[in-house]
């Protein structure tokens, strides 16, 4: 142990031998002056003679650069030793075009350097511009012209750096400026938390507006996080035209996301239909402008028309944002429609002080804010969908014991007990016995029936063909019922509600056989369709018109049991299909009623999947 210390102080020795910290003391920012112009017919002769000294001013506060004029600089360093090293560089603020210039040789020279120039070789991280003391002007000045193409940067002073400040500081970070950037990775984990949630959240649901979201959680993660010093310099060193591209690209995927998330969250198509249009519209603009974009970089990617369009851009999203919020604080009709207007706010208000202040925080900040809102208007909607299933699934469970109490109705029973007497009454005890037999083990299965949630279609015909003999007992008549299965169906694997059709069958035989004269069928046709089954169930009855005459003519009973059905049908089915899940058709032959049709569709469930 003594031995590992003993050679890391050796290191360490070593290490700081090897480096004069005492150049760090003589960088830092220079006395500057500036004059601006728009008169590009100036040279360096002219400013850099003695009689234009006097135009040059100090370097106003807070005051950005316009992009019209041209800003000269003159930079003393009188009182700079320049003796210690060779090698200086003077560090700009990332203006777009900087050129420096030098006096060598009896002649003038220039560097070029700048965001959207062709720098030279010799300037590192766009702005910093190697010199030597020999190049000064009348040995004590340097001058530089400036432009830049929007007002993003304030009128700044130059700093003075050599070699080693330059290795140091790329190297080495100060506390101060540590915990300034801790803001940017408080965001950026806080993002990519939320982003790997909702992530989840969609293969949980399997909701497309989760995906998007998360799509935008990602691309707000893009855009924030490059702007961190750490990430933006990489991007800077490995890969500097592209820095601008990005930056203008991956802004309009952002409005992109967040207008498609806006369209899903806010079911705009639905409830906002003018609005919806708008949001369209708006959408196609942004591809418009991300495609001219994407054009401007491979004709020429310095041009700096880049961010002319995309402050353009800026301004049309601030009005389109602003009345988009303030028309959806007047009319929403959802309460989860206030999340999304605080947290459109919010990031609005970010950018707004941010952009005034010249100040990212307040950006980070409103987009914190707005992530968190939305998140919670997210989980919001969640809580909705999830009571509105358990209400329906409630729901399903009221109308089946409903329904089981109704399968059998209190009419059929008492119609049927009667007929037992009357068979015991006429002697008939063969037929009573037969009848009782067949009712008792019907009420077996009903009973057996409502415990489970569905039941093998194979056990769904024997019941329907078991209360079909009971009806012919009842009505002393034979009844044709023919059962047709699809070739497709195993009818011991197939599964349905128990004795979901039996409401139909009842009401084919005392509405449409009953008060028909002749011969009588019932006919069920079971067929699959794609993920669906099918079932016909047709009479040639005396058709829907007879019964609707009588209904006039007299008060009658009013089928419960089918009302419940009915309900139960739709209600399952809601969970799974839009599709009209029953239809009823009227026959005709020759212009005359010959019955009715019922068809009804469910979802196909199989015995080996739903386990």
């Amino acid at each position: 142990m003594k031995l590992l210390i003993a050679f890391f102080l050796l290191y360490a020795a070593v290490v700081s031998a090897n480096n004069d910290y005492s150049l760090l003391n003589q960088v830092g920012f220079l006395h500057a002056k500036v004059f601006s112009t728009t008169d590009e017919t100036l040279t360096i002769q002219t400013i850099s003679s003695a009689d234009f000294l006097g135009n040059f001013s100090e370097i106003p506060e807070n005051v950005y650069l316009k992009p019209e004029p041209t800003y000269w600089y003159v930079i003393d360093l009188d009182t700079i030793d320049l003796e210690v090293t060779d090698q200086w560089y003077l560090s700009f603020t990332y203006y777009d075009e900087i050129v420096l210039y030098l006096r060598g040789n009896g002649k003038i020279d220039s560097v070029r350097a700048g965001l959207r120039t062709v720098r030279d070789s010799s300037v590192k991280d766009y702005s910093d511009i190697p010199f030597q003391k020999t190049q000064l002007f009348n040995g004590r000045y340097l001058y530089a012209k400036v432009k830049n193409y929007n007002n993003r940067y304030f009128i700044n002073d130059v700093a003075l750096q050599n070699q080693f400040s330059l290795n140091f500081y790329k190297n080495h970070i100060h506390v101060t400026e540590a915990k300034w950037q801790i803001k940017y990775y408080l965001f950026i984990g806080g993002a990519t938390i939320l982003f790997f949630y909702f992530i989840g959240i969609y293969f949980l649901y399997r909701d497309r507006l989760y995906i998007i979201y998360s799509g935008y959680l990602f691309s707000l993660l893009l855009y924030i996080g490059a702007k961190a010093p750490v990430v933006s310099q990489v991007i800077r060193d490995f890969a500097p035209h592209y820095f601008f591209f990005y930056n203008s690209v991956i802004q309009i995927i952002v409005n992109i996301l967040y207008l498609s998330f806006s369209i899903r969250f806010l079911n705009s198509k639905a409830e906002y239909p003018v609005l919806h249009k708008i949001f369209r519209a708006t959408l196609y603009f942004l591809y418009v402008v991300g495609i001219i974009q994407v054009v401007l970089f491979l004709v020429n990617p310095i041009s700096g028309w880049e961010e002319r369009i995309l402050v353009v851009e800026r301004y049309y999203m601030l009005i389109f944002s602003l009345g988009s919020l303030f028309t959806l604080l007047m009319i929403y009709k959802k309460k989860q429609v206030l999340f999304f207007v605080a947290g459109g706010f919010s990031f609005i208000i970010g950018a707004g002080m941010a952009f005034l202040l010249n100040n990212i925080v307040y950006m980070i900040i409103g987009a914190g804010l707005e992530l968190f809102m939305f998140s919670i208007g997210l989980g919001y909607r969640m809580k909705k969908i999830e009571d509105e299933k358990k209400q329906i699934e409630n729901e399903i469970v009221k109308v089946e014991l409903s329904a089981l109490k109704a399968q059998m109705n209190p009419h059929f029973i008492f119609n049927s007990l009667n007929s037992i007497r009357a068979y015991v009454i006429a002697n008939e005890t063969k037929k009573a016995s037969d009848y009782i037999t067949k009712f008792s083990k019907l009420i077996r299965l009903m009973l057996h029936y409502s415990s489970k949630e569905n039941i093998k279609l194979k056990e769904e015909i024997e019941a329907l063909q078991l209360y079909v003999q009971l009806e012919e007992l009842r009505f002393r008549e034979g009844f044709g019922f023919k059962v047709t299965v699809d070739d497709e169906l195993d009818t011991e694997d197939v599964l349905l509600p128990p004795l979901i059709l039996q409401p139909y069958i009842e009401n084919a035989i005392r509405h449409g056989l009953a008060p028909k004269e002749g011969e009588k069928n019932i006919y069920l046709t079971i067929t699959k369709r794609d993920a669906i089954i099918e079932f016909r169930i047709k009479d040639n009855g005396v058709g829907r018109q007879f019964h609707q005459r009588n209904i006039a003519n007299r008060m009658e009973h009013k089928s419960i049991a089918m009302e419940l059905t009915q309900r139960r049908i739709h209600l399952t089915e809601k969970l799974y299909s839009s599709e009209e899940n029953i239809i009823v058709n009227d026959l005709m032959e020759n212009g005359i009623p010959a019955g009715t049709e019922v068809i009804i569709r469910l979802t196909l469930l199989h015995k080996t999947k739903h386990k």
